[in-house]
């Protein structure tokens, strides 16, 4: 399957988008006797690109969002 061809290159896909489900991949990964440095290194990867992320749109937010919020608090 997917994660048998792709192995590192899948859980590093599924690690950057937001998934409640991502215990499988573990599970399947280990299942497949996927390295576990790699799936490690491979998750680090993801989940520091999904964080930063988020963290820019959480950035770009505020700056769009304060103007409203500051005449809504009456500042």
């Amino acid at each position: 399957g997917y994660m048998k061809k792709y192995g590192m290159w899948a859980v590093f896909g599924l690690a950057v988008i937001p998934n409640p489900l991502f215990d499988i991949v573990g599970i399947v990964s280990g299942v497949l006797r996927i390295p576990v440095f790699r799936f490690f290194f491979a998750c680090w990867a993801g989940n520091v690109i999904k964080a930063t992320a988020i963290a820019f749109a959480g950035m770009g937010a505020f700056t769009i969002l304060a103007p409203a919020i500051e005449r809504w608090m009456g500042k």
